[in-house]
């Protein structure tokens, strides 16, 4: 088995979205599975989420007051696969990554918002060279 955890970077007080499908899980037949996304501070683990089954791999967590990642900072993120076979013996698997929780994230304008301000511009500067090779119109 292969456990990704995967890295990712957060605006802080926005919700993160944590994918762990990119795991394989192979060979295992009559197991039951538990997930638990962590991460590693200097106090210890501190569990972010859980889940059974496949369901657990995608989960979202919040960051900000009141949450596990509630300031700025590089964190390490542990993906848990707990396998319990049907003779109750467990085999833990983990995956290692990373959450950059930053605190002044500038916004990215979406790659449609460049096209309409180019598409503005492109009309503006069209009506106005239309507007100066207009022949003056005799007064009469």
């Amino acid at each position: 088995m292969e456990v990704e955890a995967g890295s990712y970077e957060v605006c802080i007080k926005d919700d993160l979205r944590l994918d762990g499908t990119d795991s394989i899980i192979t060979g295992l037949t009559d197991e039951t599975f538990t997930i638990q996304w962590l991460i590693n501070t200097g106090l210890g683990e501190v569990l972010l989420a859980t889940g059974d089954g496949l369901d657990g791999l995608i989960t979202t967590v919040g960051t900000g007051p009141g949450t596990a990642l509630d300031t700025p900072g590089l964190y390490e993120l542990i993906l848990r696969i707990i396998v319990t076979n049907v003779d109750l013996t467990q085999t833990v698997f983990n995956g290692t990554g990373s959450i950059k929780v930053c605190d002044n994230c500038t916004p990215v304008p979406e790659p449609g918002s460049f096209g309409l301000v180019g598409t503005g511009i492109i009309m503006l500067l069209a009506g106005g060279m239309a507007t100066r090779r207009r022949k003056p119109r005799a007064r009469s």
